[in-house]
């Protein structure tokens, strides 16, 4: 008799846990959330560098190096950004799966009795726990808007999987990504892991230095670049 696989509700694996282990599980997923966002900054800012040459290609005839390059990196940036943003699982790292960690009373009960010991003034420990709301809530309002399940769609129907069909075409018809939707998802995971990061380490992380940072390596290598003069000859 063949077993069959027991399909568990990650949310309530995630309800399952102790308010500890929950608090330690969601530190140990920052750091990662961390990578996955410096990959995102990283990516979204290559694309941005190159698009203005790619566009000069952009013709009924595109060679076909250039189409591969604007393909390649146009699907990790949106493989890399879905990452961060991916549904709430305890084995992901992205930013939904430290909400939902986080998101429970008894946790934040026990993280203001944690922070209420290093830091003296009501007022700044109200202000550490206002950020975690407004992480929490910035993280629900991208889990519920059109931005992110744009972005899914295309990486479900194009990237992760060859099909003609996802479940969600199957169902309704779906909107695919928009120009601007990553973009949008890279500044709210900023401004969420901004919070996050100066509850959790005691001090803010610049992530708006390392776009720039990230905007300005990527132009300045992109600018280097000897494109051919002809446009059609690599065709």
């Amino acid at each position: 008799m063949s077993k069959k696989s027991i399909r568990v509700n990650p949310l309530q694996a995630i309800a399952a846990l102790s308010p500890l282990e929950r608090i330690n599980i969601s530190l140990t997923h920052l750091d990662h959330a961390h990578r996955l966002l410096h990959e995102a900054i990283n990516y979204s800012e290559q694309r941005r560098a190159i698009l203005p040459t790619l566009a000069e290609f952009w013709h009924d005839n595109m060679p076909r190096p250039v189409f591969t390059l604007l393909v390649t990196v146009t699907n990790f940036e949106v493989s890399s950004v879905c990452r961060l943003w991916d549904k709430a699982a305890l084995p992901k790292f992205g930013l939904p799966t430290i909400a939902a960690l986080l998101d429970d009373p008894n946790v934040l009960e026990i993280v203001e009795e944690q922070l209420s010991t290093t830091h003296q003034s009501a007022e700044v420990l109200r202000s550490e726990l206002s950020r975690i709301d407004e992480a929490i809530s910035t993280i629900k309002e991208i889990e519920a808007s059109d931005q992110i399940m744009r972005v899914r769609n295309f990486r479900d129907k194009f990237i992760a999987h060859p099909l003609l069909w996802t479940y969600n075409d199957q169902k309704a018809a779906i909107e695919l990504i928009k120009d601007g939707d990553t973009d949008a998802l890279v500044v709210a995971a900023i401004s969420t892991m901004t919070r996050l990061m100066s509850v959790a380490r005691g001090e803010p992380l610049d992530y708006l230095h390392l776009q720039e940072r990230e905007r300005e390596e990527s132009k300045r290598f992109f600018d280097s670049v000897k494109w051919p003069s002809d446009k059609g000859s690599l065709a």
